[in-house]
């Protein structure tokens, strides 16, 4: 017999991604691809994705809505495995990241 291998998953946590429907200061609608956003293990709750929502540093002026994919994420290669994809309504999306971060 051969030697026998061994697979470890380590997981770190989840990885959001998404899109978001937007309105735009001129008024107009559109979509963008979100900044993907990293949730620790024991951290992801209903508040924390809600957070996780932004614009891309685009900067609009309401986030409309977000069809998003929960990613699974694994050591420090950073595996991801779809986990599950969700749609939030505006409401949700209120406290959400819209514009240019300061640092």
């Amino acid at each position: 017999m051969g030697k026998i291998k061994e697979l470890i998953l380590d997981h770190r946590g989840y990885t959001i991604r998404g899109v978001v429907e937007v309105e735009y200061y001129s008024g107009t609608h559109g979509y963008i691809a979100m900044h993907p956003q990293f949730i620790s293990n024991g951290l992801l709750t209903h508040t924390a994705i809600k957070k996780a929502v932004n614009d891309a540093e685009y900067g609009c002026k309401v986030i409309i809505g977000a069809k998003l994919d929960i990613f699974d994420t694994y050591g420090d290669q950073k595996l991801e495995v779809k986990n599950r994809s969700i749609n939030l309504d505006t409401k949700q999306c209120f406290y959400g990241t819209r514009g240019i971060k300061r640092h």
